[in-house]
């Protein structure tokens, strides 16, 4: 197998005096784009996307919402919490840049494929010896590692790519996780991370890019309650539900909400099965209507 060229971070004498003879491919810890810190551009080009960002289980998204006169729901905002002593997965997106965006194949160079690596820490949660890692790799994912230290410690809030992804569909993704265990006051919670793309020529030149993100968590207590916007919040709807104009999880007309055995998997289901069939003449209609319920239906959500 042909040898992959991955993005090398190469060290300069601006940080430790010397040019060395190589270069690294698997991440510099501190380079996540929080405010005292760095990010993968200051070895690499200073270009900068928009692009990566982290996907948040839709459980814990929350809206800000309003009713108008005429009865619509309006969205006014969209934030996250973030619940005490979880475990949460979350995934870091990042799509391809374009040679319009910055990534390109400098002259005199020979580029492969792009890659991306990555770099992200939690700040707000603590690793202690009870809870060693805050934030790590989620179970089976290989690119990733925590992020090394002075003396051979790993650092129990911060992860790094082990080897840079290559794109594939127009993005590339990791997975993470979040121990809110580690708390360290009543919140927030916040993610940085940077996401260097590379074009795959073995330097950091000109022909990379980065982009970064910031994704801030609220804590959410035992009772509901959360530290997040004062707003007027909307209740979660169940898959196939949207929110009335009282500000109500409802079904579509005809429906109504039915919950799996295992009472985590509600959705939208026929009448008829929810409330053990209709009586009489439309017994014949209810055994249809039972046999769709399985069917899910799209999700809906009024804006």
């Amino acid at each position: 197998m042909a040898k992959r060229v991955f993005c090398l971070l190469a060290l300069g004498t601006t940080l430790f005096g010397v040019v060395p003879s190589f270069a690294r491919s698997a991440g510099h810890p501190g380079a996540t784009g929080r405010p005292e810190g760095g990010t993968c551009n200051r070895c690499h080009s200073p270009a900068t996307y928009d692009g990566a960002y982290v996907r948040l289980p839709p459980h814990l998204r929350r809206d800000c919402v309003r009713r108008t006169p005429d009865g619509r729901v309006l969205v006014e905002d969209t934030f996250f919490v973030l619940p005490k002593n979880e475990t949460v997965t979350v995934e870091l997106v990042v799509p391809e840049p374009s040679a319009d965006d910055g990534l390109t194949c400098p002259p005199d160079t020979t580029c492969t494929g792009p890659v991306v690596g990555v770099d992200v820490e939690v700040t707000g949660l603590s690793a202690t010896p009870d809870v060693p890692t805050v934030l790590r790799p989620a179970a089976g994912e290989e690119g990733l590692k925590q992020a090394p230290r002075a003396g051979g410690e790993e650092a129990g809030s911060e992860v790094v790519h082990n080897t840079p992804r290559p794109f594939e569909g127009g993005q590339a993704r990791f997975l993470l996780e979040v121990d809110s265990r580690g708390l360290i006051g009543g919140g927030p919670i916040t993610l940085y991370g940077s996401a260097n793309a590379c074009n795959g020529n073995g330097q950091a030149d000109l022909g990379d890019i980065t982009s970064t993100f910031v994704e801030v968590l609220y804590l959410l207590d035992e009772s509901g309650g959360h530290d997040g916007p004062d707003c007027n919040v909307a209740p979660v709807c169940a898959d196939g539900a949207y929110l009335d104009e009282r500000l109500t999880c409802r079904c579509p007309d005809g429906t109504t909400l039915i919950t799996d055995g295992d009472g985590t998997s509600p959705y939208c289901g026929a009448t008829s099965c929810a409330a053990g069939g209709p009586p009489g003449a439309w017994a014949g209609l209810g055994l249809a209507l039972c046999a769709l319920a399985g069917v899910r239906r799209g999700r809906r959500r009024v804006h």
